[in-house]
């Protein structure tokens, strides 16, 4: 489901979108936008992607012949539309191996609160050094990131240490480029990586 909401002030409009931008939604925002109604607006527009949890080809393409056009200000990232699966719920599978939860798959919006709970778990049995193995973690998003942090406020909170270990290619970069290692690695010792 795609959730459209317009905000208008007296300098710009702003078009959020909140859900899939994929498939008949994707089809319908494309018709939307290139009704004239827009384009008769004496504001500026900007199309505010951050809500968006999944986009396919249609979205990409409605998303280019926007910013091709120079007619909206866009903002938010949204997800790689590189394979279907794209726009599935987040498909993570979470292995516990003692005192470490082995990641696989995606994390990604829409996320679950699977982590938190095997985090819990884990301190209700008394465990007091959690690790996260993500070496098999293929791709997170922002919702992804925020689930990160969640388990390690809750492990901190319950008295834990808590470790990545396995953060790889692009899941590595994008936990970088969030800041979100040296967060969860508050000790400043270098985290293990996977060639």
């Amino acid at each position: 489901m795609l959730m459209i909401t317009v905000e208008a002030d007296d300098d710009i409009v702003i078009v959020r979108l909140d859900g899939r931008l994929a498939g008949p939604e994707a089809r319908e925002l494309t018709v939307y936008w290139e009704t004239a109604a827009f384009r008769q607006l004496p504001r500026p527009l900007m199309l505010d992607l951050t809500g968006v949890t999944c986009i396919d080809q249609v979205g990409m393409d409605l998303v280019a012949r926007i910013r091709e056009r120079g007619e909206a200000l866009l903002h938010g990232v949204p997800t790689d539309p590189d394979e279907e699966e794209s726009c599935m719920a987040t498909r993570l599978t979470i292995h516990t191996r003692g005192s470490t939860l082995e990641l696989e798959g995606t994390l990604r919006a829409p996320a679950t609160a699977e982590l938190r709970h095997r985090v819990d778990a884990l301190l209700r049995r008394g465990d007091r050094c959690i690790v996260l193995d993500l070496e098999q973690l293929s791709d997170i998003d922002a919702a992804g990131i925020g689930e990160l942090i969640r388990a390690f406020n809750l492990a901190r909170a319950g008295g834990a240490a808590f470790r990545l270990v396995g953060t790889r290619g692009r899941v590595r970069h994008l936990l970088e480029v969030a800041g979100v290692l040296r967060l969860l690695n508050p000790a400043g010792g270098p985290l293990e990586e996977s060639a």
